[in-house]
Parts: structure tokens; C-alpha cells; sequence
């Protein structure tokens, strides 16, 4: 949100293509209309800032992840089955094989969220 500068008549496309979405990058990415300049722009942005973190693939497979419950996907986000029961995203045993180790998965987490308060200070704004 703090690098949108897009104009008011693009800031539709921008909260159901981006600020609404599970997936904001996929969504952009796969999205049948065309987009804004600056939709398409921000997009860039946010793609090469995040492909500038360590295991910058593992945040783009979470954030291709989408709610949903077919047994053959995996969601960070919503239950889903396994062997015929609903499980729980923090239940599920089988993140190693998904995503790599765990402990790689969370310090490329932790070091997205670090990167974001960065850019806070950049804007002004102080992170909680």
C-alpha cells in the first residue's frame, strides 16, 4: 500500500487484484483483464523486492498458495484432507516434503517481515 501510486480510477483494480486477494502475486500475474500501468508496475515492484530475499521462491510458493480444500493441494492458509479427516495447515506433517525444512521456511519468513519493517522506516512509519 505504501508504494501504490496509482490513481483513483485504478485503485479498484488494485484492492480486488491485490490488497483482497489470498495470493496477490498470483492473482496479479494470472489476472484475464488487462492491467493498470500502475497496477502492472507495483506488481514488478513487489516481484523483484521479495525475489531480493534469501529463499525468495519459498515466499513466492506461500504466496501462490490459495484457500482451499482439495486433498491434492496443500494451503498454508485453510484446512484441507488428509487420508478422508480436515487438517489443520499447522497440523500437517508433511511441510518438509512441501516446502523444504521448516526452519528455512521461517527464517525466510522472518526475514521477509524484516525487510517490510525497513521499508516502514523508509516511509515514515514506525513498525510495532
Amino acid at each position: 500500500m505504501m508504494r501504490w501510486t496509482g490513481s483513483t480510477a485504478d485503485d479498484a483494480q488494485f484492492a480486488r487484484l491485490f490488497l483482497l486477494q489470498h495470493s496477490p502475486l498470483k492473482a496479479v500475474g494470472e489476472a484475464s483483464a488487462p492491467l493498470s500501468k500502475a497496477l502492472h508496475l507495483l506488481a514488478r515492484e513487489v516481484e523483484a523486492f521479495v525475489r531480493g530475499l534469501d529463499n525468495a521462491d519459498l515466499l513466492l510458493k506461500i504466496d501462490a498458495t490459495t484457500p482451499r480444500n482439495d486433498p491434492a493441494e496443500v494451503s498454508y492458509r485453510y484446512p484441507f484432507v488428509v487420508d478422508g479427516d480436515h487438517v489443520a495447515p499447522v497440523s500437517f506433517d508433511g511441510w518438509d516434503s512441501y516446502q523444504g525444512n521448516i526452519v528455512g521456511a521461517q527464517a525466510a519468513v522472518s526475514r521477509l517481515l524484516a525487510a517490510v519493517k525497513d521499508e516502514l522506516r523508509i516511509f515514515g512509519r514506525t513498525p510495532k
